[in-house]
């Protein structure tokens, strides 16, 4: 697997995949996705009693993720993730950190909508949809995730101090999703009524 990320499941590895996740379940589609640089990702489609589920299948193929630690870094940092947020985020399916399923460290997990995308048509839309992913992504309510949740390491009093005052405004300026709202963004700065200058 690790020589060859890109070759196709196995009908032996697929139904190993299907079993693990519903014993009713048998796969009906396989296809590598292309892109990413430290798994092997496959899109897979199920059949369980007539209802299909379209999932990813994501394979440690690294040498120093064989153990099963990034596998389950990467499940507990999605299983984490309050359903609530506003964010689209896959939601962990199965986990297999020893490899039983593929011979690798895997987990499957559900597919969101959308291919890979190597050029944006229109890169400011595309920029200003990024910027409000990542605004929701910082708007996850901290005091909502699980308490073993992986923080930022380093030194608190560094964490919070969060980015200097001059990167920010330009940011906010650049990404009108991520200024507050009633807020007005200025040639030199951004200004809003309830917080003053930012």
């Amino acid at each position: 697997m690790a020589d060859d990320r890109r070759r196709p499941l196995r009908d032996e590895e697929l139904a190993r995949i299907a079993q693990a996740i519903d014993p009713r379940a048998r796969a009906t589609y396989s296809a590598p996705i292309l892109g990413g640089l430290d798994a092997a990702t496959y899109a897979l489609d199920l059949d369980i009693a007539g209802e299909r589920r379209e999932l990813v299948v994501r394979i440690s193929t690294l040498e120093n993720e064989r153990d099963g630690a990034a596998a389950r870094r990467y499940w507990k940092a999605i299983a984490g993730i309050p359903t609530a947020a506003p964010l689209l985020v896959p939601r962990p399916v199965h986990l297999d950190a020893e490899g039983s399923l593929v011979g690798l460290p895997c987990l499957v997990m559900t597919r969101l909508a959308g291919t890979p995308l190597a050029r944006p048509a229109n890169e400011d839309r595309w920029i200003d949809q990024l910027a409000g992913a990542m605004a929701s992504i910082h708007g996850v309510d901290v005091n909502s995730l699980p308490a073993d949740y992986r923080r930022i390491p380093g030194r608190p009093e560094r964490r919070d101090q969060g980015l200097p005052r001059r990167r920010r405004s330009r940011s906010i300026r650049r990404w009108p999703a991520l200024r507050p709202r009633g807020c007005r963004a200025s040639v030199k700065m951004t200004y809003c009524p309830k917080r003053g200058r930012l």
